[in-house]
């Protein structure tokens, strides 16, 4: 079975954002990464499709990244939980149909009641590595209209 190319747009271009964005974009993806430290942006510019140094917290600078036409969008900031919060509302707001959000504790997705979002709060190269298996073999991601929480 070949793959087929996604969009993603990763919110958090920290350790975690950055290494899954890399490897979304080693495997022929096109990839967004989103974060408001320059450094991080600028880090990661040579490598993602596109880089922007944005607040996902802020409803109008998300818009105008286009994130709700991706075809999934990673919330990769669980260290930080209303940052999580309100850039996970922010993106489906704005029409992202699937969205993974990275939580940093069994209690995180107590965070998001009936959000249809897929949360994992596995450790991190685990929780990168099972994304990465979701994206190259098949398409795995769970939507909005039937999400599941894995803890």
């Amino acid at each position: 079975m070949t793959h087929q190319h996604k969009s993603f747009a990763i919110l958090g271009l920290g350790t975690f954002g950055s290494t899954v964005a890399a490897e979304l974009v080693r495997f022929g993806n096109h990839v967004l990464g989103i974060d408001m430290d320059e450094n991080r942006v600028s880090r990661m510019a040579n490598t993602l499709s596109e880089a922007i140094i944005a607040d996902g917290r802020d409803d109008l600078a998300l818009r105008e990244t286009g994130i709700g036409h991706y075809d999934v969008v990673v919330i990769a900031m669980g260290e930080d939980l209303e940052a999580s919060i309100l850039c996970t509302m922010n993106a489906r707001i704005l029409g992202a149909k699937t969205i993974w959000v990275k939580a940093s504790s069994r209690t995180h997705p107590v965070s998001f009641p009936n959000w249809g979002l897929t949360v994992s709060s596995t450790r991190k190269r685990k929780w990168g590595n099972t994304l990465r298996r979701c994206c190259i073999t098949r398409w795995c991601a769970i939507t909005l209209a039937s999400a599941t929480v894995s803890t």
